[in-house]
């Protein structure tokens, strides 16, 4: 018997939206942050940077007050690489859970599951990458004849979620919105792993990332972006500048709700928020609402005394900042202003040792939004470039931030 489910996320918000699209360009509620940009003719208006349904996210229905634009987050990093923790911090998703560990449609419009064999995914017309260019379904296309079926990228077949019994899915681009996913047999585990801490990654921007690619770049330019980028193969170019779970490369474009500007090495990173991110409040206000996340790389030894002194929030230090991008618009409840950590130092200590302390602090965290898989599993295995999971022996395993 052939079963068939399905989340249309847009079914909700086709009926919501038009009133919204009219209400954002009826009303000037840009972010201030923004506005040199707009003044500039860097970014169109918000009415035509939205997808056309964009994903509403319903803060009084969640329990929390909607929130005002503004505020600043500071908070220390061991090391350059764990920037990393911004995509888990900004949890944006294909798919992702919700606050009852459902899997529901993020970046995504909708998607229909047939016997966990065939899966469709409809994106949102209007999405558009953080560069303002459109997000369609040619770069899923790009990402699967480009990079996982090119041997010289994909040495090792694709990642493990893509074929696991041997053989990769038949994948087939069926209109400008819409691409799909075949197996011969169940894979259950595909969804999930799209809604992970590290997730699987099947698409990219390929009109950036063609550049870095030998198929449509001429030897001489390539040759000389290798050298500018200090590698001897095209191959370590392409996963240089198309790694987005390592946000390094600050000419990315992304979907996330922050994008870095700072190129490494440095010892500050600067993420601002990105002006096409495809979610709204209730009352047509962009997410998120938080203009910028500032990480300074600093001594391991010195970090638990700015916490202690208020100066800083560690990243990852308690619940409240996986709630970020959500806040409930009230200055003091922001981190990095100056109020006493002691009670979100001992909840950090809490969550770390309750696991149903983290599930209900968590679930309070992401009313009607995506809740992070990364906060319930203990480990994580590590990933390749290309979201594969490294087992052991690829791979020391990781723990996760919250476990």
């Amino acid at each position: 018997m052939v079963t068939r489910r399905g989340f249309i996320g847009g079914l909700v918000g086709a009926a919501v939206a038009p009133s919204l699209a009219k209400a954002v360009g009826d009303r000037d509620i840009e972010p201030e942050f923004l506005r040199d940009w707009l003044r500039a003719g860097r970014i169109p208006p918000m009415v035509d940077r939205l997808p056309t349904h964009p994903r509403i996210i319903n803060m009084k229905k969640a329990g929390l007050q909607p929130g005002v634009y503004g505020g600043t987050v500071r908070t220390i990093i061991g090391s350059a690489k764990d920037i990393r923790y911004m995509t888990v911090y900004g949890y944006s998703r294909l798919v992702g859970y919700d606050e009852k560990l459902q899997i529901q449609p993020d970046i995504l419009m909708g998607f229909t599951s047939e016997n966990d064999a065939v899966f469709t995914f409809y994106l949102r017309e209007g999405h558009r990458w953080s560069d303002g260019s459109p997000f369609t379904a040619d770069d899923f296309r790009y990402w699967w004849e480009d990079v996982i079926l090119n041997k010289e990228l994909t040495p090792g077949g694709g990642a493990l979620e893509l074929r696991p019994h041997g053989n990769l899915p038949r994948f087939e681009m069926l209109d400008p919105l819409t691409v799909r996913y075949t197996w011969e047999r169940p894979n259950p585990n595909f969804m999930p792993a799209l809604a992970g801490p590290l997730p699987l990654v099947i698409y990219g921007p390929g009109h950036y990332l063609k550049q870095f690619h030998k198929k449509y770049q001429d030897d001489f330019r390539l040759s000389a972006l290798m050298k500018e980028n200090r590698v001897k193969k095209w191959v370590d170019l392409h996963i240089k500048m198309s790694r987005a779970s390592r946000p390094e490369n600050p000419s990315l474009p992304s979907l996330d709700p922050w994008v870095n500007t700072t190129a490494p090495p440095a010892e500050q990173f600067v993420f601002v928020r990105n002006p096409y991110f495809h979610r709204i409040d209730e009352n047509g206000v962009q997410l998120p609402y938080i203009d910028r996340f500032i990480m300074n790389v600093s001594s391991s030894s010195i970090i638990a005394a700015k916490a202690g002194a208020g100066e800083i929030r560690p990243a990852g230090d308690g619940c409240r900042l996986y709630r970020l991008h959500v806040p409930e618009g009230r200055r003091e409840a922001l981190p990095g202003e100056g109020q006493s950590l002691e009670a979100d130092t001992r909840l950090a200590r809490g969550l770390a040792a309750e696991p149903q302390l983290r599930r209900r602090c968590l679930a309070q965290a992401f009313p009607g939004d995506a809740l992070p898989a990364r906060a319930f599993a203990r480990r994580q295995p590590a990933r390749d470039q290309h979201g594969g999971v490294l087992w052991p022996r690829q791979a020391k395993r990781r723990y996760s931030v919250a476990g």
